[in-house]
C-alpha cells in the first residue's frame, strides 16, 4: 500500500513538472474530440409492429394433417426476404424519392443493397402468445422524415402485394385440398378392396370370427373322442362275441334237438336266471348279455316254429344251432358297426389334420389384419377430415367474395420520431474527457522519462550509486514565487474551463437535445 502510495506521488510530481504539456494535450484531444462527437448526425429510427399471416391459408386446412416444424426464426426469415424483395425495395425507392440522389444504375444498386441490409424485419417478442404471427420492422436514418418514408411506403407496397394475393392463395388452397381429396378416396378404395379381398381369402379366421372357428375345433375333437370309444367297445364287443361263437356247434344232432326241444323251457329258465346276474354286473350293451338275450330269443323261436318239423325228422338227422345262428347274426351286426365307426374316426381325424395348420396362421392373419384395418380407418378418418375443411374453405372462399380475409394489419403504424436514438453523446463526451486526462498524464509521465528527471531519494541513489546525505529545500526567490502563483493559476484556470466546457455541453445535450431514445 505504501509503495502504490509513493507512485502515486511520483507520477503527480511528474504531471506538476511537465503540467503544460498535460494541459495542452488534453485541451487538443478534447477540442478533437468533443468537435467530432457534436458533428455526428443524429439517428432516428421509425419502428413499426405489424400481424402478418406468413403460412397462407392452407395452415388451418392442414392444421393436424401434416406436421408443420416451421419456427418463429425461420418464418421471421421467410417473412423478411418476402418484404424487402427487389421489385418492393425498387417501389420504396420511387416512392420516398431516394432515386433523386443516385445517377448511373450503379448507385441505384447500391442504394437498393444499403437500403435492403438498413431495413430490420425480426419476431416480435410476446411472452403471452409466443410463436404469433406477429413482427417488427424498423429503419434508421439521419432524417427523421426519411426514416418515416421509407418504413410506411414499405408496409404500403406490401399490403397492396397482400391483398392481391389473398385470393390467388385461397384458389391454390382450394386445388391443393381436391388433388388430396382425389388422392385419400383412390387410396380409401385400394385400402377398401384389399380389405375385402383378406376377409375372402380367410374367411372364418378374422378376430370377430375365431370364436366360432375354436367352437368348431373343440366339436371335432369331441366327436373324433366319442367316434374313438365307440370304435374300442365295438372292437371289444367283436373280440367277445367271436370267443363264444367258437365255444358253440354249428349243427347239432336231430334226437339231441328233440331231447332239448323237451327240456327247452328249463333252459330258457336258466337263461333268464343267467342274464339276471349279468344284469346285476353288465349293463344291456355289454356281450355277454347280448349274447344270451340273443340265445333265449333263439329258444323261443324255436318253440314257436320248431317243434313239429323236427319231431318228424329222424333222430339220426342233424340241424343248425340256433344259438350260433344267433350269435353269428349279432357278430355280424357289430362287425358292420365297427366298420362304420372306424369310418368316423377316419373322417374326424381328416378335419382335425385340415384344421391344424389353420390355428398355427392364426396370430399371423391376425396381425394382418388389425394392420389392414388400422391403415385403412387412417385413411378413412383424413379422407373424411379433408371432407370437412374443403367445405370449410368453400364457405371462407365464399366470404371473400364479399369482403377480403386480412391477412396484414399493422397494430403500431409508424410515426416522424421527434428524439434520436443515438449517437448517445453524454457518454461519448465523458469518454473523451477521460481519454484526453490519460493522454495528457502519458504526456507527463513521457516528458519526465525523457528528460531524466529524479523526484525521490531512492531514485538518485539507484541512479548513481552513491550514498545520499540529506534533502535540501528549494528556497524561492519573490520573483520566482509571484511566477509559480500565476503559473499555478493559469493551470487552475485551464483545468476548470475544461470543466466548464464539459458541463455545459453535458447540459445542452440533456437538456436542450434531450437524451436518446433507447432503441427497441
Amino acid at each position: 500500500m505504501d509503495e502504490l502510495l509513493h507512485q502515486t506521488k511520483v507520477i503527480l510530481w511528474k504531471v506538476m513538472h511537465f503540467r503544460w504539456y498535460a494541459i495542452a494535450t488534453t485541451s487538443l484531444i478534447l477540442a478533437a474530440g468533443w468537435i467530432t462527437v457534436l458533428s455526428i448526425p443524429d439517428n432516428y429510427q421509425v419502428k413499426s409492429i405489424v400481424y402478418v399471416d406468413t403460412q397462407s391459408i392452407l395452415k388451418p386446412l392442414l392444421k393436424g394433417l401434416a406436421v408443420d416444424d416451421t419456427t418463429q426464426e425461420e418464418a421471421a426469415l421467410l417473412m423478411r426476404r418476402t418484404l424487402l424483395a427487389r421489385p418492393n425495395i425498387d417501389k420504396v425507392i420511387l416512392q420516398t424519392d431516394l432515386d433523386l440522389t443516385v445517377t448511373n444504375a450503379r448507385e441505384m444498386e447500391r442504394l437498393a443493397r444499403s437500403l435492403a441490409t438498413s431495413i430490420i424485419v425480426s419476431g416480435h417478442s410476446n411472452s403471452r402468445q409466443p410463436g404469433t404471427n406477429i413482427y417488427r420492422i424498423s429503419y434508421n436514418n439521419k432524417n427523421p422524415e426519411t426514416a418515416y418514408k421509407v418504413v410506411d411506403a414499405l408496409l404500403d407496397v406490401f399490403l397492396e402485394s397482400t391483398l392481391g394475393m389473398t385470393r390467388q392463395d385461397s384458389s391454390s388452397a382450394s386445388r391443393f385440398m381436391s388433388q388430396q381429396i382425389d388422392d385419400y378416396r383412390r387410396r380409401l378404395d385400394a385400402a377398401d378392396e384389399a380389405k375385402k379381398q383378406f376377409k375372402i381369402k380367410h374367411s372364418g379366421l378374422l378376430p370377430d370370427e375365431q370364436s366360432n372357428f375354436y367352437r368348431k375345433v373343440a366339436t371335432v375333437k369331441n366327436q373324433l373322442q366319442t367316434a374313438k370309444l365307440e370304435q374300442k367297445e365295438l372292437e371289444f364287443k367283436a373280440i367277445q362275441l367271436a370267443e363264444q361263437l367258437s365255444g358253440v356247434n354249428r349243427e347239432t344232432k336231430a334226437a339231441t334237438a328233440a331231447r332239448d326241444d323237451r327240456s327247452v323251457a328249463a333252459r330258457i329258465e336258466e337263461l333268464q336266471y343267467l342274464l339276471r346276474n349279468y344284469r346285476v354286473s353288465y349293463t344291456d350293451d355289454h356281450p355277454d348279455v347280448i349274447a344270451t338275450l340273443a340265445a333265449i330269443e333263439g329258444l323261443e323261436s324255436q318253440v314257436d316254429n320248431d317243434i313239429t318239423p323236427r319231431a318228424k325228422q329222424s333222430s339220426h338227422a342233424t340241424i343248425e344251432n340256433p344259438v350260433y345262428q344267433g350269435l353269428s347274426v349279432l357278430l355280424g351286426e357289430t362287425k358292420a358297426e365297427l366298420a362304420a365307426s372306424n369310418a368316423r374316426v377316419e373322417e374326424y381325424q381328416r378335419r382335425l389334420a385340415e384344421l391344424q395348420p389353420q390355428i398355427e396362421t392364426i396370430p399371423q392373419i391376425e396381425t394382418e389384419y388389425m394392420a389392414l384395418i388400422r391403415d385403412y380407418n387412417v385413411i378413412s378418418g383424413t379422407y373424411q377430415q379433408l371432407i370437412q375443411r374443403n367445405e370449410s374453405a368453400m364457405i371462407a372462399e365464399d366470404a371473400q367474395r364479399t369482403g377480403d380475409t386480412v391477412q396484414f394489419r399493422i397494430i403500431d403504424p409508424p410515426t416522424i420520431p421527434l428524439t434520436p436514438i443515438g449517437p448517445h453523446r453524454p457518454i461519448l463526451l465523458s469518454g473523451i474527457l477521460l481519454l484526453g486526462i490519460g493522454a495528457g498524464v502519458g504526456i507527463a509521465v513521457l516528458m519526465a522519462e525523457i528528460k531524466g528527471a529524479i523526484y525521490t531519494k531512492n531514485r538518485l541513489i539507484d541512479t548513481f550509486s552513491a550514498p545520499v546525505l540529506g534533502e535540501v529545500s528549494m528556497t524561492w526567490s519573490s520573483a520566482q514565487l509571484k511566477t509559480k502563483k500565476r503559473d499555478i493559476f493559469g493551470v487552475i484556470g485551464c483545468v476548470a474551463a475544461i470543466i466548464i466546457v464539459f458541463t455545459a455541453l453535458i447540459y445542452y445535450q440533456l437538456q436542450i437535445v434531450g437524451l436518446p431514445l433507447k432503441a427497441m
